[in-house]
Order: C-alpha cells, then structure tokens, then sequence
C-alpha cells in the first residue's frame, strides 16, 4: 500500500470511529446500526466492514477510543488512587476526538445483552489490570507485602466499581453533592476511599 493509500485508510478509519463514537453516545448498542455510521461518516457501509469487520469489534474500538483507560493509567506517575481523586474531577470527554461523554456510551450499552459482555471484558482488561499492576508497582516501592494476585485484583475491582459509582453520579444523575464546587473537601475523601479499597492497612 502507497504512503498516500495508508494515509487515505486511516483518515477514513477515522471518520468512522468519529461517527461511531457520537452514534453509540446518543442511542443504545441495538439500535445503532453500521448503515446508520457509514451515513454519519458519510461513506459506503462496505467500508465500515472493511475497516472494522463487526458492529462488536467497532464498539470495542470506540470504547477504547473514548477512555484509553490502559494508557492513562500505565502513564500515571502518581499512586492510582491520589492520579484518580484528581482526575475524577476533569471534564470527561472521549479522549480522542473531546466530542463524547464516555458515559454516556456505557449507560446507552449496559442494558444490551450484546454489549454488556463487550464491558465487561473492557472493565476487566483495560481498567482492572493495569489498575492492579500500578497498585502492585506502589506496594513494592513502598516496601509493603505483596498482595496475591486474586486479592489484587480484588482491590483494583473495588477500586474502579467506587470510581464508577462517583462519575456516574456526577456526569450522569449530576448530583450536587458530589459537585465541582465541593472539589476541596471531597478530593482529599476520594483519594482516602481509594487508597483503603486498593492498599492493606499497615
């Protein structure tokens, strides 16, 4: 493939992560058709296949695309939960094109018997491990025991169920209590909650 054909495939792979990633923030997993991408993207939906094969395999890319939770969180130079406290209160768009809330692509898809399992898997591989081999890095520097593996990822498990909890109360059902403007008081919390859920008492 020519320099130029590969710039022109990823430009249009591009296009229809674009697309897809604004169609699966506004309609839930079932309803959201190739068809309908390919038309947003404003090309053939051969294409569509082409570039990402399945419905399945472009939502998996759309929901890495919008977090990129394994990068962020394998570039965190501070401990998960002081670079997680902080983060919870940045404005949370997609972080490849800064069009989409994330959640709201998983409150449109967690209901879906087709795209709960896609989560999951996600949840499980781009959240949860590296969560836990950030969190085994801090033990170890820290000269702390090591953990099991299972309790480990035990830890990281109940770590991002609690961060979930809080973003979705936040961006979702915008409860005031957990606002911006309470940001000085509940940070210091956060990172309290966090760090009991992913470190040991000593």
């Amino acid at each position: 493939m020519s320099e130029n054909a590969q710039r022109s495939s990823a430009a249009t792979r591009q296009r229809i992560l674009r697309a897809a990633m604004i169609r699966f923030a506004r309609h839930p997993y079932e309803e959201t058709k190739l068809r309908d991408i390919a038309t947003d993207a404003e090309i053939d939906v051969a294409m569509v296949h082409r570039a990402f094969g399945s419905k399945e395999q472009l939502f998996i890319e759309v929901v890495r695309a919008a977090v990129q939770a394994r990068t962020t969180i394998e570039e965190q130079t501070d401990p998960p939960e002081q670079a997680f406290a902080r983060e919870i209160f940045d404005p949370l768009l997609d972080r490849t094109f800064g069009l989409v809330d994330p959640m709201d692509i998983m409150v449109q898809s967690l209901s879906s018997a087709q795209a709960a399992p896609i989560l999951r898997d996600f949840i499980l591989e781009d959240v949860i491990d590296p969560i836990a081999a950030r969190t085994a890095d801090v033990q170890r520097d820290a000269g702390r025991p090591p953990l099991t593996s299972e309790a480990i990822n035990e830890r990281a498990a109940l770590a991002a169920a609690c961060m979930t909890g809080i973003v979705l109360f936040r961006q979702v059902l915008k409860i005031d209590l957990v606002g911006d403007d309470r940001r000085a008081r509940l940070e210091p919390l956060i990172r309290a909650v966090l760090s009991a859920a992913l470190h040991p008492a000593p």
